[in-house]
């Protein structure tokens, strides 16, 4: 063979492959192109549901949050309202718990405990909230409302001391959630 047909085959041969080629890329771009936007979509709507689930709870953590620490309309409520406040936002955080990163299950889980102690009256009784009632029957006996002394059995009289501390970590928590 000579150098002139060795020339020509390879330049046949480099214009049958290079269109192959070409194709065999494209369709590798194009695939992992297909995957990238199905991963940006389904990032995409697990931080809508995030949202969506925040939007719903955070009204009522910070209604926690206010009772607890006798701070802004904590008078607003009895310890039944806050009670209920606690197990809807249970239910609808740990419904969807797969949604959540790790850290900000453990800063709602140590929120909940500063607020709440959850097994003081044993199985079956509700949560107990971690501070006292004197501040609420207080409040109540100022702006002439009647206390239910039934109540005070809803408190166990202590409050953690941390308790703006860990209200801010799960806050930092939630928000890093649709940031990162």
């Amino acid at each position: 063979m000579t150098l002139e047909e060795i020339l020509k085959i390879t330049e046949i041969f480099a214009d049958v492959v290079t269109p192959v080629a070409v194709i065999f890329i494209g369709f590798y771009i194009n695939k992992n192109l297909k995957r990238l936007e199905h991963d940006r979509q389904k990032a995409f709507k697990k931080k809508e549901m995030q949202k969506e689930i925040y939007d719903d709870i955070y009204g009522k953590l910070n209604i926690i949050f206010c009772y607890v620490a006798d701070v802004g309309d904590f008078g607003d409520y009895t310890p039944e309202d806050i009670i209920d406040q606690k197990r809807y936002v249970d239910r609808r955080f740990k419904s969807y718990r797969p949604l959540w990163s790790g850290n900000t299950e453990k800063r709602y889980n140590q929120f909940m405990t500063s607020c709440f102690d959850h097994f003081a009256g044993g199985l079956g009784t509700p949560a107990r909230i971690q501070t006292s009632s004197k501040e609420k029957r207080g409040y109540f006996k100022n702006i002439n409302k009647i206390w239910n002394t039934k109540w005070d059995s809803r408190f166990t009289g202590k409050k953690d001391s941390e308790i703006f501390k860990r209200y801010d970590d799960m806050t930092e928590a939630f928000l890093r959630e649709f940031v990162d």
